[in-house]
């Protein structure tokens, strides 16, 4: 029987680029939360299709290196931006592999799609984007939100703080706000620009000429300091 299974194997590799049943899989492959405070816990997952072999750059005293189980998690505590990386092979089908960035706080586009919850009316396009707390930790705070200068859209943001106040600034071409200074970067971001151009709201059934994107940058900190 292994040995049927074998043949098959190896006719599927032989003439077919895919080799699904015999090639390397990364199922699933995370670190949570990804934005951190130096020396905060991130969960690192993996599940694989294969025989794992993981690496964290820089190396982490007590973090598994080399071989390990084809599924499993571990607790890292980096200090700095670290970088963990899976590499994944399996008996004559084609490796796999995945990597993951754990950052300390840093500059974040923060970007809003027509996927998100949407509303567009008297020429003003709103959308939201949801940072998750499986992406930044408590601990990271937003300092200062820009517009860059290439972008020629001017926004209100709007973020609802802990108390469920809504707290809006508007922020224009090359200007910067500390109007969201030590609220978690966690949470709502609801972005709102006017139309411009051509763009228009659909109206008659019509879906319009919307941008597909808001975006705006928050310079983030860990507990109001910058690093």
């Amino acid at each position: 029987m292994e040995r049927q299974y074998v043949g098959r194997c190896v006719g599927v590799v032989a003439f077919s680029l895919g080799a699904i049943g015999c090639n390397a899989k990364v199922k699933a492959f995370s670190a949570e939360p990804r934005f951190i405070c130096p020396g905060q816990e991130v969960i690192l997952r993996w599940d694989v299709v294969g025989a794992a072999k993981l690496t964290v750059t820089p190396a982490e005293p007590g973090a598994p290196t080399g071989d390990v189980p084809s599924q499993g998690q571990v607790p890292l505590h980096p200090s700095v931006q670290t970088r963990a990386s899976l590499h994944v092979t399996r008996w004559l089908g084609e490796p796999a592999g995945a990597e993951t960035d754990i950052n300390l706080a840093a500059p974040v586009r923060i970007a809003a799609d027509l996927n998100d919850p949407a509303r567009c009316e008297d020429g003003v396009l709103t959308l939201t984007a949801h940072l998750s707390e499986a992406q930044f930790a408590s601990a990271v705070k937003a300092q200062v939100v820009t517009v860059e200068d290439s972008v020629t859209r001017s926004y209100d943001v709007t973020r609802i703080d802990p108390a469920q106040h809504a707290i809006t600034a508007h922020v224009a071409r090359g200007v910067s706000s500390n109007a969201f200074a030590n609220l978690p970067m966690a949470g709502d971001w609801i972005l709102s620009s006017p139309l411009t151009g051509q763009e228009a709201c659909p109206a008659d059934g019509k879906p319009g000429n919307l941008p597909h994107v808001l975006t705006v940058y928050a310079y983030s900190s860990c507990n109001g300091e910058h690093l």
